[in-house]
């Protein structure tokens, strides 16, 4: 551990008052707002796609759902195009129901189909 003196103490607060500005500068990056869907034009290339998706997948991650086509594109000549309109609704589909909803949905079910299916011939 450096032993420091009453000389120092100017110069050590200078750099703690520095790094303090470092280090708000870097949460202020992470805590940002992301941009609004708005920002982003209606016809999203590659690139588009990237920052416009929450977890901002690698273009090779997007190569391999348009290859198994997990997500809508358009291709014309060598050149991937995404509408901004159906990746949001693509992204909304994908949505995983919660326990509760799960349970509503077979209660529902079960109410409407009797056991055994009804009468045999």
């Amino acid at each position: 551990m450096d032993k420091y003196t009453f000389e120092m103490i100017p110069g050590l607060i200078g750099e703690i008052a520095e790094l303090l500005r470092s280090i708000n500068t870097k949460l202020d990056k992470l805590t940002a707002e992301p941009e609004p869907a708005s920002a982003f034009p209606e016809w999203l290339n590659i690139k588009d796609l990237t920052a416009f998706m929450p977890t901002h997948p690698a273009a090779p991650t997007i190569y391999g759902w348009v290859r198994e086509n997990l997500i809508p594109y358009y291709k014309r000549g060598k050149h991937l195009f995404f509408k901004r309109s159906e990746i949001e609704t693509r992204m909304s589909d994908t949505r995983n129901k919660t326990d509760e909803e799960i349970e509503r949905d077979a209660m529902e079910y079960c109410a409407k189909h009797t056991i055994g299916g009804g009468r045999r011939r």
